[in-house]
């Protein structure tokens, strides 16, 4: 079913115009400096994702780490992780230091349009094996798979476990459509080793096509 969805939507007129509007798109996000060089951690993330792995008991501190301990089990500490659209420092030194000071991931990325970090952080960056690449998520075709061959030279070939996205707020105002959106996460998805995991967030959209879009997403 998910491959005939994204079958018609590759065959629709507009999906040109979506794969055009990228690298616009792009531009106008990169002006805004306030999100471009926010390090979110993992409470920020837990505020918007938390709710999808809430315990009965109504605890939401540290869901996301015992999430992937208990989803990876044995595997965990030799997991790969990407953050799509940000840094990633700092989720992944807060994921890394979550359950008892026990890693989580061996090595995670971060896709973000620039690289702004700060000397200390590509210090600790350097440390926890972390890497930032410049790069925009939204890229379709030979730009994608640049992308990917870069993610694999770092991780000798290893596809990630785990992809994570919170670019709600960095990308509010765009006029996202939900199509353009599936097939982005969708291009990505499939770049998971097999078993992997996804958490990402539609986009905010303009007035009152936030909740019909993210319910259709």
């Amino acid at each position: 079913m998910v491959e005939s969805f994204v079958k018609k939507i590759r065959n629709e007129q507009f999906n040109a115009d979506l794969v055009a509007s990228m690298d616009s798109i792009a531009e106008q996000l990169a002006l805004n400096d306030e999100w471009v060089v926010y390090n979110s951690g993992l409470r920020s993330f837990e505020s918007s994702l938390g709710g999808l792995l809430q315990e009965r008991d109504g605890t939401t501190g540290g869901i996301l780490p015992r999430y992937i301990l208990k989803r990876f089990g044995n595997k965990s500490g030799g997991l790969i992780g990407v953050e799509l659209g940000g840094q990633g420092s700092q989720l992944y030194s807060d994921l890394n230091n979550a359950e008892n000071n026990r890693p989580l991931f061996k090595q995670s990325v971060g896709i973000t349009l620039n690289d702004f970090r700060d000397n200390k952080t590509k210090e600790l960056d350097n440390a926890n094996n972390h890497y930032v690449l410049p790069g925009q998520i939204f890229e379709g075709g030979e730009k994608n798979k640049f992308c990917i061959k870069r993610i694999l030279y770092l991780t000798k070939g290893q596809r990630p476990d785990f992809f994570i996205e919170h670019m709600a707020g960095g990308v509010s105002g765009q006029q996202f459509s939900t199509e353009f959106w599936y097939l982005t996460l969708n291009d990505w998805f499939g770049f998971l080793k097999p078993g992997g995991v996804m958490f990402a967030e539609h986009p905010y959209t303009v007035g009152s096509l936030n909740i019909p879009n993210t319910r259709t997403f």
